[in-house]
């Protein structure tokens, strides 16, 4: 059973989300899938929380590098990150020393393809579709981010889209990955 550690800027970290804070997203959000034994909440946020550190090259110019990179196992907190609404004439940063919100959303939003809930901020383009001829039949994904456990779902990289600068090593969204959940 994987055991989660949210300890902000820890050694033996593997989640920006602490089961509480996990708990309390899939009670008011709707849509969001019903998740009752911790063990799988631990999982999959630590599912997600791998997906957001391998697959994201954050913009250097927006998000500083990470505040003690000796120690820390994951890539926040940073030692900078500006806020949204920053522009050439108003700077605005993050406190530092903690997991901004966009971070801990994007993750909990990236969950939702590993315990099967719907994307409560999906496209229509990111339907799936299925056609059956005669004995044959074959599965076509529209958009990105509609494959469970192979890329960062659509939600999540608009929600963060303005802090990274490429995903993946292709440098598009919907990049794929090696599951750390098994099949």
């Amino acid at each position: 059973m994987a055991t989660l550690d949210a300890t902000v800027g820890g050694s033996a970290a593997n989640s920006y989300v602490t089961d509480a804070e996990f708990v309390a997203f899939l009670t008011d959000t709707p849509g969001a899938p019903q998740i009752n034994d911790p063990a799988d909440r631990a999982k999959f946020l630590i599912q997600a929380t791998h997906d957001l550190d391998v697959l994201v090259d954050w913009d250097d110019e927006k998000v500083g590098p990470p505040q003690n990179p000796d120690v820390q196992a994951l890539r926040y907190p940073a030692d900078w990150v500006m806020k949204r609404y920053s522009n050439e004439s108003f700077i605005a940063y993050y406190p530092e020393g903690i997991i901004p919100d966009f971070v801990k959303h994007a993750t909990m939003l990236q969950t939702f393809q590993y315990a099967g809930g719907t994307n409560p901020q999906a496209n229509a383009s990111d339907a799936i579709r299925m056609v059956k001829v005669d004995v044959i039949q074959v599965e076509f994904v529209q958009g990105t981010g509609t494959v469970p456990g192979q890329v960062l779902s659509d939600a999540v990289t608009r929600e963060i889209d303005w802090w990274v600068e490429a995903y993946g090593d292709a440098g598009v969204s919907g990049a794929a990955i090696v599951p750390l959940i098994p099949a």
